[in-house]
């Protein structure tokens, strides 16, 4: 019967918009997943503006300065020794990030040898 068929189809229409609603769960659920993956990367990449400071311009004279030093070593050892996802590693800041770490340890390692 006519009333039968439309039932058939709300039925259908019902489950097509339960399968949605499915789909639209997951990809909130992934989208949460990776905004939180994210964040973690940055606050685990982020070197402060004070510890860059005194990498680039140590001082090597007086014993605050040679535990700032350290303490700015470290703390830039800590942001190159993350354990980062492969996937998250093609990211172009991930890239620039280390690419930047780099320099900055180059750059103090240049730095102490010089001074000694």
């Amino acid at each position: 019967s006519e009333y039968d068929s439309m039932l058939v189809g709300v039925r259908d229409d019902i489950s097509t918009m339960d399968d949605q609603d499915k789909r639209v769960e997951i990809e909130r659920n992934n989208e949460m997943s990776l905004l939180n993956a994210v964040e973690e990367l940055v606050d685990q990449l982020d070197l402060s503006e004070s510890h860059q400071s005194v990498l680039s311009n140590p001082d090597f004279l007086t014993n605050r300065g040679i535990q700032r030093c350290i303490d700015a070593a470290k703390a830039l050892q800590s942001c190159t020794s993350v354990n980062i996802h492969h996937g998250l590693t093609q990211l172009r800041a991930v890239k620039g990030q280390q690419k930047k770490f780099d320099l900055l340890r180059q750059e103090f390692a240049q730095l102490f040898v010089k001074h000694l």
